[in-house]
């Protein structure tokens, strides 16, 4: 079973912005870090949906680090950039 989550990334001004990179960093033992990436539709929404149970990630918005956050499923996260 595995987890949805969603990420909204919002401009200086509060708006959605559209095609920004977002990398969901999960700690996966004994493997590591598994990585997923997505880009932001025109609502500057990124989803995601992950493999495994994952409770824990870390978000990466154009490079910038935001979290770790507690993660559970159908959870959403919102990047001011």
């Amino acid at each position: 079973m595995g987890v949805s989550f969603t990420v909204q990334v919002l401009d200086s001004e509060g708006e959605p912005s559209e095609g920004i990179e977002v990398k969901a960093h999960f700690p996966s033992w004994p493997t590591g870090t598994v990585t997923s990436e997505e880009r932001t539709d025109s609502d500057g929404q990124a989803s995601f949906e992950t493999v495994g149970d994952h409770d824990e990630v870390t978000l990466y918005v154009q490079g910038e680090k935001h979290g770790p956050y507690e993660l559970s499923d159908g959870d959403s996260y919102t990047v001011n950039l």
